[in-house]
């Protein structure tokens, strides 16, 4: 990858405090809004939750339930940071949607505590 591209998957920082992680459109950034696909909310678990030696991150729904949409358009004066996910983010994320995918939104529940 050059300088010059970037990956269409990003982590947003929104300004009341949520962490996305999601792709662009077309990796189309207007001057107003961007149009974001699949978005997950990222959320730090600490480890007294986890049973792990350090924090793990879990994805979710981010509208999910109020919207059944899988893209929204946000106002970029709602938008603190847009940066490049990590490879390890893009794989975490791309497994947490296949696993929505393949249990149908029924029961996310377990799939984010690896039931």
């Amino acid at each position: 990858m050059t300088t010059e591209e970037s990956t269409p998957y990003k982590f947003i920082k929104l300004n009341n405090g949520e962490d996305i992680v999601c792709m662009i459109e077309n990796n189309d950034i207007s001057e107003n809004q961007i149009k974001v696909l699949h978005p997950l909310k990222l959320q730090m678990l600490p480890k007294m939750l986890t049973g792990t030696q350090g924090d793990s991150i879990g994805l979710s729904h981010w509208m999910h339930p109020m919207s059944e949409s899988v893209s929204f358009e946000l106002s970029l004066k709602d938008v603190l940071l847009i940066s490049d996910a990590s490879p390890g983010l893009i794989k975490y994320y791309e497994y947490v949607l296949t696993q929505m995918r393949n249990n149908g939104f029924e029961d996310l529940d377990n799939i984010f505590k690896g039931k």
